[in-house]
Parts: C-alpha cells; sequence; structure tokens
C-alpha cells in the first residue's frame, strides 16, 4: 500500500491542543494555583512554582489525557 492508494486528508489542529499535548492540562492547573497566591516578584514566583509543582499529584496527567 503507498500513500498514492490512500484516500487521506490533512486536518488543521494547532499546535497547542491539549488534545495533542496533554502537558498543556498541566501548564494549565500549575498557572491557576500560582495565580491564586499572587506572587509579587520573580523569587517568590519561582518559589511558588516549586511549592504548587510539587502538591501536583503524579496520576493528574493520566486524568487530564
Amino acid at each position: 500500500i503507498t500513500a498514492v492508494n490512500v484516500n487521506w486528508q490533512c486536518k488543521w489542529w494547532p499546535s497547542q491542543s491539549p488534545d495533542l499535548n496533554p502537558i498543556e492540562h498541566l501548564w494549565a492547573e500549575l498557572k491557576k494555583h500560582v495565580r491564586a497566591r499572587r506572587p509579587t516578584n520573580l523569587t517568590r514566583l519561582h518559589q511558588l512554582c516549586q511549592v504548587e509543582w510539587a502538591k501536583i499529584q503524579p496520576t493528574y496527567l493520566w486524568k487530564a489525557t
């Protein structure tokens, strides 16, 4: 079978689509929790990212897919 013999249709799909990139769900979750804590400077932002990242359960990504 060759590509010439197959009737394939290409569909446009955005590169940031969560359907293709389940990690996007994880980033959204992290952003939500960090924004809720309202960091006031880069040092605090970095700290909050680490704290909130540590709180995300390893099974979260499996649920997001």
